[in-house]
């Protein structure tokens, strides 16, 4: 969470800061909210994704902004992550309560990807692929003409060039683009680095450890030099407001030992020249981004954390329960050591970015009256005996659930026993799916159960 600055000026030279600043608004000075995680549910995955998207400022913010739209359908409605995150939003914004029903979201990825099998309610996915999945259904809402005026692209977007030259030949290929929400990189590569030059910065050990070789780019074979592997030359060409950095484990259960090392290595603020080359349109742009939060994962559970300024600590956000960690890196290092947790995912935010979120005055968001998010009914063939959904609160009388023993202890059930599924990396497994059919219990006062 930002705190109120009120000597802070934004750097004008930003557009983005500038329209932030326009809009009048800042991180909210409230309590941190829990979200419900009811057993059989499996909603870690996705609660860490929401906590992640309202915690990081430019994102929250920007989201705030994003105009309305409307459905034609009721159909089209319940397919459709923004309207399910606004529905979310409205318990962070304007509810007492302090545990919010991820139901919404939860839904509506279950729809959006019921053809893939994935997502589906019940079931335990990947926390970074559930934040891919919800940043490219929002890039798909995307009302303008450009990946600039996408909010996903905006503030994740990591646009890249990328060619090979031939050392030998000279022969260069034709640059390729690529546009991706998270940079993934190998955990056991990165340690391998670090171990054998210490001294080395994280983001140029990022930078040295996800380096691509290939052969000479000449397409004709006879030709073509051989024996030869070239530098892949990647040329960032969009700076993104918020850098997520995907970190792959070649185990699931790495020792207190492995998450030490990697967790040590990791840096409170890095120079994203120095992690990518900058193409030459960006030269002169030096962008410090901040670690403002981490994603992280531990026998089929995730939790989150996330550097409160108001309160001056790390906060851990472990499904309803939220609760201070310490003030410093060493203190998330030593609760990650104890738990076994290793970062799944990191989330840098631009230092200046931050800077403006910190000085915006107290103005709440258009439309504060929430309004239900209207929901298909789930086709027979789904796995849910009965969907729980939540009926968004009116402003003026917001019930509070009753929390769940079974989510409000500080060391969560066991989440559903995941089948093996295909690992997305060769040789890596991100997750493991859960099939199991959700079980509906502990409904919280104040939601209901349809038929």
């Amino acid at each position: 969470m930002a705190s109120s600055n009120q000597g802070c000026v934004p750097r004008a030279a930003h557009p983005s800061v500038q329209a932030l600043a326009t809009a009048g608004r800042k991180a909210p000075n409230k309590p941190s909210k829990g979200l419900i995680n009811n057993k059989g549910e499996n909603n870690c995955f996705l609660n860490v994704v929401i906590q992640s998207l309202w915690h990081l400022d430019t994102f929250r913010l920007k989201f705030d902004l994003w105009k309305d739209h409307k459905h034609t359908s009721e159909e089209e409605g319940g397919r459709c992550v923004h309207c399910a995150l606004k529905n979310i939003w409205t318990f962070y914004h304007h509810s007492s309560t302090q545990l919010i029903p991820p139901h919404s979201l939860r839904k509506t990825l279950h729809l959006l990807f019921q053809e893939e099998d994935r997502f589906q309610i019940g079931s335990l996915d990947d926390a970074a692929e559930a934040l891919d999945a919800v940043l490219e259904s929002l890039h798909k809402l995307n009302l303008g003409d450009s990946d600039d005026s996408c909010i996903a692209h905006n503030v994740f977007g990591i646009k890249m060039s990328s060619f090979v030259s031939c050392r030998k030949c000279g022969k260069s290929s034709e640059p390729l683009t690529s546009n991706r929400f998270i940079e993934y990189v190998y955990i056991s590569t990165l340690r391998e680095l670090a171990i054998k030059r210490p001294n080395l910065p994280f983001e140029t050990l990022l930078k040295i450890s996800t380096q691509e070789f290939r052969g000479c780019p000449e397409p004709d074979e006879q030709v073509a030099c051989t024996d030869i592997l070239n530098p892949v030359t990647r040329q960032l060409m969009h700076i993104p407001e918020v850098l997520a950095l995907g970190l792959v484990w070649p185990t699931s259960n790495p020792s207190p030992e492995e998450i030490i090392s990697t967790l040590r290595i990791v840096q409170m603020q890095i120079e994203l020249q120095n992690l990518f080359e900058f193409h030459p349109s960006l030269e002169n742009s030096r962008t410090p981004f901040v670690l403002r939060g981490m994603i992280c994962y531990y026998g089929k559970h995730y939790d989150a954390y996330y550097y409160c300024s108001v309160r001056h600590s790390w906060l851990v956000f472990d499904d309803a329960t939220v609760k201070a960690v310490g003030s410093t890196w060493a203190d998330v290092v030593n609760r990650c050591r104890l738990g076994h947790y290793h970062p799944s995912v990191l989330f840098y935010e631009r230092k200046d970015m931050l800077s403006a979120s910190r000085i915006l005055s107290s103005v709440p968001p258009r439309n504060p009256q929430p309004e239900p998010v209207k929901l298909v009914e789930l086709p027979p063939a789904a796995t849910v005996t009965q969907p729980v959904l939540q009926v968004a609160p009116s402003v003026q009388e917001i019930p509070k659930p009753v929390i769940p023993e079974s989510v409000s202890q500080s060391q969560p059930e066991p989440e559903a026993e995941p089948q093996t599924s295909t690992p997305k990396l060769a040789g890596y497994s991100l997750v493991q799916h859960s099939k199991k059919p959700r079980v509906v219990s502990n409904i919280p006062a104040g939601y209901i159960v349809l038929p």
